[in-house]
């Protein structure tokens, strides 16, 4: 009986690991076997998108201020701005002597 639940335990990582091999992309998935078959999507996302998710990469400025701020503003209070927006608007009524001398604009001086 012992020997019946290893071999079973060893087929089902067996085959679980070979559908895994095989399948090239992750989200979609073709079974065509006895039962008809048919084609199965997963949405699956990377954790490097789920980091994102709700955070602007940093594009536009050497600090992140333009971008922390972007996020704050769609994520956290619902106005859907852009990074490239926030930092003309931040450049254009920002301190121009100060941006000049920093060569970047920095919301935390």
């Amino acid at each position: 009986m012992a020997k019946g639940n290893d071999m079973k335990r060893f087929l089902t990582k067996y085959a679980l690991l070979s559908l895994a091999a095989v399948c090239g992309n992750a989200s979609s998935l073709d079974l065509n076997g006895i039962a008809g078959g048919g084609n199965f999507n997963v949405s699956v996302k990377s954790f490097a998108e789920m980091k994102f998710k709700t955070v602007y990469k940093q594009q536009f400025d050497y600090s992140c201020g333009s971008a922390a701020l972007a996020s704050l503003l769609t994520f956290h209070y619902n106005d859907k701005v852009n990074e490239q927006s926030v930092f003309v608007d931040m450049f254009q009524y920002g301190d121009q002597e100060k941006i000049k001398v920093l060569g970047s604009v920095d919301v935390l001086r």
